[in-house]
Formats: structure tokens, C-alpha cells, sequence
């Protein structure tokens, strides 16, 4: 069980990229909703960062921190402060709660960022999004849908699917019970210890998928992929920029086909009838059965 009492000061400050108010009226608000089962949880926010962690059943607490930007008048910044203080933007319908932009007076929320520290009971699903701020995710029974527009994303021991989506920002992702989804325009992602099968896509940062227990779909147009399985699947790879290294599950069979335009190919384990022409390998690993296909523009391709 996980308390609220952590100060989301340090949140704000960890997890809110960008969106510095400067000299700002600050506040904040607590509730606590009582829930029977499970909750499905839809939260977005303008500016500021969002941690939603597993804790007791019955009940979700929410803690915001609120701070108001100084472009107001100090009227209309104590005024916005007091508001949102004693109507915070939270709707509630017997298990669904939404809570932010959507929910409550738009107008009132403009001009002020918003952190939140939220404590659920783990059987929850998850919906959320930010347009400038981070994001941590912790202990759900999900699925994870999940999204950043500025700033990074951490989730974390999640027991359904994970979808994941940042325009700037990294991702840490790991300890996932099922399928993994995840893209960012310009960031690196870092998944482990998936039960399940990976996809994963950069426009510009490197991948980094291990122990990945099913097949990986992997794409990066600037940026190195490194995957590692531990069961077998499906490995389908590509770069335009970047090197790409794989290690097999363990005793599984493959059927590999491998280009590159400008680099060498490294086949590190044992192989089977090898086809080779010029930047190009066919063949078979361990007799063949799942399919591995991976091609780099520029960049080498290792196989263990």
C-alpha cells in the first residue's frame, strides 16, 4: 500500500517538463472517492505531471498540486486558486472517474498547471494523457493507455496490455503482463520483463527491449534496436539509421532473413544452410520455425 503523503512538490519538479509558471501562487486539494470493484480511470491534464500507483481497495485518494501562473493579476490568480481548490476538476460515477481537462469549467483551468499524485485500487484501468508533464504508473491490473506530449513516461508492473505514446520525451517500461506497444517521436525506449509480445517505434532515440517473452516488432529511423527473448516469437526489425543487435530465445527455432545497405551481418549462434550474397544472410537457426526478418539502411546486424 502505497501513502499520498509523498510532497508533490518533488513531483512537479521531477516530473513537469517545460511547463515552469515562474513565480507562481501555488496551492493544492485532497479527496478520497469510495469505490465497490473495479475503477476505470480517465485522467488528462494541460500542464503538469501525473503518478497513479496501486494501493487499498475501496477507495481512490487524489492529491493536486496547483499553481497559477503570475501573467494574472493577483485577483484573478487567487481568484483561479481558490476555485479549483474547493471544486477540483473531478467527476465520479460509481466506478469511472475522470478528472481534469473535460471535467468541470475549461476556463477556469486555463492559465494554471496541475500535478497529481493518485492512489487506486490496483484493479484498475488507466487512461491518461498530459500535454506537458511526465508521467509515473505503478501496480495496475490495467490495461495502460497512456500518452505525453512533453515529457517522459515510467510504467511499471502492470498485468494487462500497456499502450505508451510520447512526442518528446523517453520511456521506461517494464515488468508487463501482456502486450507492449510503444512509439515516441523523439526519445529512447527501455521495456523489460514482458510476458507477452513487444512493439516498439522511434522517429529519432534507440530501442532497448530484454526479456521479452513473445514475438518483437521494432522499427527506428534514427536510432540502434537491441532486443533479447526469452521465449520464442515472431522478430521483425528496421532502421534507417542505427545498429541492430538480437539474442534469440533460448533452443527456439528461426528462419532468418537479413539485409543491410551499409554495415556487416555478425551471426553469433548456429546456423543452418546459409544463403549469402552480397549484405544479405538466409537460412535457418536451430532448424527453423519462427520468423526473423531485420534490415538496416545504414548500421550492422548481430545475431546471438
Amino acid at each position: 500500500m502505497h501513502s499520498i503523503g509523498k510532497p508533490l512538490a518533488l513531483w512537479a519538479a521531477t516530473l513537469t517538463l517545460g511547463c515552469s509558471l515562474g513565480a507562481a501562487i501555488q496551492g493544492s486539494f485532497d479527496r478520497t472517492l469510495k469505490v465497490d470493484g473495479p475503477v476505470d480511470l480517465l485522467i488528462e491534464t494541460d500542464s503538469g505531471g501525473i503518478v497513479v500507483r496501486g494501493g487499498a481497495e475501496g477507495e481512490v485518494q487524489i492529491k493536486g498540486t496547483v499553481s497559477v501562473s503570475r501573467r494574472l493579476s493577483n485577483a484573478e490568480a487567487e481568484r483561479k486558486l481558490r476555485a479549483i481548490e474547493q471544486t477540483p476538476p473531478i467527476s465520479q460515477d460509481n466506478g469511472r472517474i475522470r478528472i481534469g481537462r473535460g471535467v468541470g469549467d475549461r476556463e477556469l483551468q486555463r492559465n494554471l498547471s496541475v500535478t497529481y499524485e493518485i492512489i487506486v485500487p490496483t484493479q484498475t484501468e488507466l487512461k491518461s494523457s498530459s500535454d506537458s508533464g511526465g508521467q509515473t504508473i505503478e501496480d495496475l491490473s490495467g490495461p495502460v493507455n497512456a500518452r505525453a506530449d512533453s515529457g517522459g513516461l515510467r510504467i511499471h508492473n502492470i498485468g494487462a496490455k500497456v499502450t505508451a505514446r510520447s512526442d518528446s520525451g523517453g520511456q521506461k517500461i517494464d515488468s508487463i503482463v501482456g502486450h507492449v506497444d510503444a512509439s515516441a517521436d523523439s526519445g529512447g525506449l527501455k521495456i523489460s520483463n514482458v510476458s507477452g509480445s513487444v512493439s516498439a517505434q522511434t522517429d529519432s532515440g534507440s530501442i532497448n527491449a530484454e526479456d521479452v517473452a513473445g514475438g518483437f516488432r521494432g522499427r527506428a529511423d534514427s536510432g540502434s534496436i537491441r532486443v533479447s527473448q526469452t521465449a520464442p516469437g515472431d522478430v521483425s526489425i528496421h532502421t534507417d539509421s542505427g545498429s541492430i543487435k538480437i539474442r534469440t530465445a533460448p533452443e527456439a527455432g528461426y528462419d532468418i532473413n537479413i539485409r543491410t545497405d551499409s554495415g556487416g551481418i555478425n551471426m553469433r549462434t548456429p546456423t543452418d544452410g546459409l544463403s549469402v550474397r552480397r549484405n544479405r544472410v538466409e537460412g535457418k537457426i536451430r532448424g527453423g520455425g519462427q520468423r526473423l526478418d531485420a534490415s538496416a539502411d545504414s548500421g550492422s546486424v548481430t545475431v546471438d
